[in-house]
């Protein structure tokens, strides 16, 4: 290894676990230890990542919640920058997006697998989460962009766009969540290909007047008092597709109007992960109904893993969404927490809704 890189470095380690996690918020129940290790000879076709941020995302919530134990490094996506390499691909001063470690330095091995069996059951040799993304930030796409609206997330967006809600122009389109990172890229790709009407669903006054300088038509607070009243009067003349984030009653609310065989993509359910014994029921009965009312449209609620993408369509998806962020047709904000030390805040922020646009938590500082 090369000057400059330290002896040891850190890395965030779960000390406690809960025995009942069903509902838990990570700083509650959780207890994380930041351990200092000896810092790792590189084998060879190896990469030493020097992280800058990591990504708190609602997979790795789950990952806490259902696999992870006591003793076990946290794991997640980061961006950062080259330090030492034994790999022919990988060069000191690149910078680099994969699925790495809550660490300040991670060890990647970008031609093993790197599958999370809970997230794919897939050929591993062919999973996108294996490989070490090269990124290039620039004046308008930060670092950290590479964790949210052109990273994992954006390409979500990108490939759901693609291949399962495809639009006629002018068409009619509710989006769900739509100041998180998916939502509020969903809804701008959407405009940027012709949508006629884009109707975003957001938890606040802030987050609807962000939707709407981000150009959605409509912005509907599902917090204000007439929130159906608004939602139904917006989705007059009925909806020709419906993006979803979050499941759950509101999930009820916009297929009522959907038109016949519109597509329904289910990207997340922000409102019903991990419900406790009690929540449960409900939850069941609510997607039910849910089910029951696509069935009455004749359409199919399409759901996908991102990871099941072949690499070179992350690599296009990357590109593409970046070049329409340097053209200025794409924005994006992002909530930043500072130190591995807050992982359990940054990851419980987003599902108490404190976050607009992508939530990222800040390694190391750092200058690009």
């Amino acid at each position: 290894m090369s000057g400059q890189i330290p002896l040891t470095y850190d890395t965030v380690i779960i000390q406690n676990a809960p025995e009942n996690k069903e509902g838990a918020l990570l700083e509650d129940k959780f207890k994380f230890e930041i351990q200092s290790r000896p810092m790792p000879e590189l084998q060879d076709r190896e990469v030493l990542v020097e992280n800058h941020f990591f990504s708190p995302d609602p997979f790795v919530r789950v990952l806490f919640l259902t696999s992870q134990s006591v003793g076990q490094k946290v794991r997640g996506f980061t961006v950062g920058k080259v330090v030492s390499s034994k790999h022919p691909d990988y060069h000191e001063g690149q910078y680099v997006m994969g699925l790495l470690e809550a660490s300040t330095h991670s060890v990647a091995t970008p031609d093993k697998p790197n599958v999370i069996k809970f997230i794919i059951d897939s050929d591993p040799s062919q999973d996108s989460f294996s490989h070490l993304y090269h990124v290039k930030p620039s004046d308008r796409v930060s670092l950290s962009a590479f964790l949210g609206v052109t990273g994992m997330p954006g390409i979500t967006a990108y490939v759901g766009l693609k291949h399962y809600l495809k639009i006629s122009k002018g068409a009619t389109v509710v989006v769900t969540g739509a100041a998180g990172c998916i939502g509020s890229l969903v809804g701008q790709l959407l405009k940027h290909q012709g949508a006629g009407k884009v109707i975003g669903i957001a938890g606040s006054k802030e987050k609807c007047d962000l939707l709407l300088e981000y150009g959605f038509d409509v912005a509907v607070n599902y917090k204000d008092a007439d929130y159906e009243a608004q939602l139904s009067k917006a989705c007059e003349g009925g909806v020709d597709g419906f993006w979803d984030n979050v499941g759950g009653k509101t999930m009820e609310l916009v297929l009522k109007h959907l038109k016949n065989e519109a597509p329904v993509v289910s990207c997340g359910s922000m409102s019903s992960y991990l419900p406790t014994p009690e929540e449960e029921k409900a939850v069941n009965e609510q997607k039910q109904r849910n089910q029951q009312l696509a069935d009455e449209k004749k359409t199919k609620i399409v759901q996908y893993v991102v990871a099941s993408f072949p690499r070179q369509e992350w690599v296009e998806a990357i590109e593409y969404i970046s070049d329409l962020i340097n053209k200025g047709v794409v924005k994006y904000q992002e909530t930043e927490t500072d130190g591995l030390e807050n992982i359990g805040k940054a990851h419980d922020d987003i599902f108490k809704g404190r976050n607009v646009g992508k939530q990222v938590l800040r390694v190391k500082i750092c200058q690009v």
